[in-house]
């Protein structure tokens, strides 16, 4: 993995500082509420999206790849990292940044890493 553990987790800690976890069922929010715009104006917000944005197209790739497996949703393991990446890159286009911030990616990552044994587990 080129992408190092350290923006991993940088990426994650940010992810976690704007959507942080709530307890009970999703609440609805019209999409223009104050709250949503509040929270697209967030300074914290803006660090994550360009700390995204700021990765080269590989190591998007591979975050991809990193959050599917923290997903889990097909029982991904850590031997099926390389043939992820490569499905990312099949599917990478304009949207790639906007695709991973929707997710609950600082949950994801690290549970991607902790699946290849990586990051701090805690």
């Amino acid at each position: 993995m080129n992408l190092s553990e350290k923006t991993v987790l940088e990426i994650a800690d940010l992810a976690e500082a704007c959507n942080p976890r709530r307890s009970g069922p999703p609440v609805a929010v019209p999409i223009f509420s104050k709250d949503v715009l509040t929270r697209l104006r967030d300074p914290k917000r803006a660090a994550w999206r360009q700390s995204v944005e700021a990765l080269s197209k590989n190591e998007l790739c591979e975050l991809t790849a990193l959050m599917w497996i923290g997903r889990g949703d097909a029982n991904e393991k850590a031997g099926d990292f390389e043939r992820l990446v490569r499905k990312a890159r099949s599917k990478q286009g304009e949207g790639a940044v906007s695709y991973v911030m929707k997710a609950p990616l600082g949950t994801y990552l690290r549970r991607g890493l902790a699946k290849m044994g990586l990051g701090d587990c805690s």
